[in-house]
């Protein structure tokens, strides 16, 4: 976790999701960190019969999505809200001069 106020300190957008949005989805290129300023977000892959299988529940303070943007690679799951949701997103140029 980066405390919020040294990303504020950096070129950020804060955006708000209703719940049940996707932030990103699995196979997409990785160009932002996320990091949940308030909210819940889930980290799921869903199979061909449109079972959901969680990878991981985070919230407010915590980020995800990581490992694909330092690997230069897309995805590998999907991230959608649980809750009304607010992220710090920062583009990956302005995450790597952080």
């Amino acid at each position: 976790m980066i405390p919020f106020e040294i990303i504020e300190k950096y070129n950020h957008s804060v955006k708000s999701y209703n719940s049940e949005t996707f932030l990103f989805q699995e196979g997409e290129g990785a160009n932002h960190y996320f990091q949940i300023v308030s909210g819940q977000v889930k980290m799921l892959n869903i199979n061909n019969d449109g079972k959901e299988f969680i990878q991981g529940i985070f919230s407010e303070g915590q980020s995800f999505g990581e490992p694909p943007l330092f690997l230069n690679e897309p995805y590998p799951a999907s991230a959608r809200t649980i809750t009304a949701t607010k992220v710090f997103k920062i583009h990956k140029i302005e995450f790597f001069s952080l």
